[in-house]
């Protein structure tokens, strides 16, 4: 967020748009530096393929109209894994640093490409099924749960 000392910053924020993910720049990028950041615990080895596709993270601060809070853009090349290039999760607040809501996109998985679910076998009425249940995924960051209580 803004606070007071935001417009007194004399360095310009660093633009790694021309380094990331191209054919002259570093390769895995924004996978490697969210390697290297307490994120990765969030990240399965079923992600990282997907995440190589990643090539730009921004953030837009909400205008005064929408009240407190940011959003967050995910920009990825063209993949095999889902569809679409761009995934975005807002973060809505009532009060400066209280988590109100989030609002993400929903992902559109391509056959057998979702790295949040997975198939287990259960016994249902003594007969053995695959069922498919939910896995952890850094991907799970795109799922909302407004049910829960604020978080700060």
């Amino acid at each position: 967020m803004k606070d007071e000392d935001y417009d007194k910053l004399e360095v310009t924020p660093c633009d790694v748009k021309a380094i990331q993910n191209s054919s002259n720049g570093v390769s895995d990028f924004w996978l490697k530096a969210m390697l290297n950041h307490p994120i990765a615990a969030l990240i399965t080895e079923k992600d990282r393929p997907i995440l190589g596709y990643l090539t730009n993270i921004s953030l837009q601060l909400h205008e005064e109209e929408l009240g407190e809070g940011y959003t967050l853009f995910f920009t990825f090349d063209k993949n095999s894994y889902f569809e679409g290039t761009e995934l975005k999760k807002e973060f809505h607040m009532k009060h400066k640093g209280i988590l109100d809501k989030t609002v993400s996109t929903q992902l559109k998985w391509k056959d057998g490409c979702d790295p949040t679910r997975t198939k287990k076998k259960k016994k249902v009425k003594g007969k053995k099924v695959n069922v498919e249940v939910k896995c952890e995924s850094f991907f799970n960051f795109f799922s909302d749960d407004n049910d829960e209580a604020p978080k700060e």
